[in-house]
């Protein structure tokens, strides 16, 4: 993972909190809930970096890979 993307992505975050709380504390606690979890799934799903994520079939091979020599003739 890119450092100064980790950075920039939780600067940008940041900023948007920042700039949009003054204007939140008016709101019902619904909408003050929401706009956080909103922030806070959008973190964590860059976080994951998804596109380069291993899959299913990724996973098996690297658990069932040693076999590969006991089940060959």
């Amino acid at each position: 993972m890119r450092w100064s993307l980790l950075c920039g992505v939780t600067i940008a975050i940041l900023l948007i909190v920042w700039w949009e709380w003054s204007k939140m504390k008016t709101k019902p606690k619904w909408d003050l809930a929401v706009f956080v979890f909103i922030n806070i799934a959008a973190w964590l799903l860059f976080l994951l970096d998804l596109p380069h994520t291993p899959g299913p079939a990724s996973v098996l091979e690297i658990v069932f890979g040693p076999f590969k020599g006991l089940l060959q003739p």
